[in-house]
């Protein structure tokens, strides 16, 4: 995906808006349960962020995520931002019972005001086990990991994100947007069923 939509670039005399965009405030978000399942093993979610929540703290601060609603040792997949100023980073996971997949940024992320481009890609079926889940930010594949969170999906695992027993949130990690909610912007947003891309298509 090009990480410079025409959009997403305003001119030097326009006012500074983006379109499909939004802000999301903490405790609330977007929230939707699929009618069917689609591919579980191949999909990839693209957007531009700009985090406004409070740096100095420590929080959970989560883009997008899927939750069984019997909760979270039934299933679920939490991509996030953890940490406080200076340390904070980018982590996914999913979750039943235990931790099955775990990737945590070495990078960290220290300029409130920065617009960043995420993509993130699930790709289970992936023969090579460290192209399972891939991250690219402003268009760089990350490929440090923290010691101890770089653990990718076995082959062939099934994510909570398009499981249509799961609610699916944009800005936190359950439908009730009181777990790691996040405040931030947010502008063109793309969730792609059945293909693992890069940032570069």
């Amino acid at each position: 995906m090009a990480i410079f939509p025409g959009s997403a670039i305003p001119s030097a005399v326009s006012a500074y808006t983006i379109d499909q965009s939004l802000r999301i405030e903490k405790g609330s978000g977007l929230s939707k349960t699929p009618a069917s399942d689609g591919d579980r093993t191949a999909w990839t979610w693209s957007g531009w962020t700009k985090n406004a929540f409070d740096w100095s703290s420590t929080a959970d601060n989560t883009l997008f995520s899927a939750q069984h609603p019997s909760g979270a040792s039934s299933g679920r997949f939490n991509a996030y931002f953890r940490g406080q100023l200076p340390n904070t980073y980018f982590e996914t996971s999913q979750y039943a019972g235990s931790y099955t997949t775990q990737l945590a940024t070495e990078a960290v992320y220290r300029d409130p005001a920065a617009w960043l481009h995420v993509v993130a890609v699930w790709d289970s079926d992936n023969v090579t086990e460290a192209d399972r889940l891939r991250y690219y930010f402003n268009g760089e594949r990350i490929t440090a990991f923290r010691s101890g969170f770089e653990n990718y999906p076995s082959s062939g695992e099934e994510s909570s994100i398009n499981d249509d027993a799961c609610v699916h949130v944009i800005g936190a990690i359950d439908g009730d947007f009181a777990n790691s909610s996040l405040d931030s912007y947010l502008a063109e947003v793309y969730f792609i069923d059945g293909q693992a891309l890069d940032a570069e298509i």
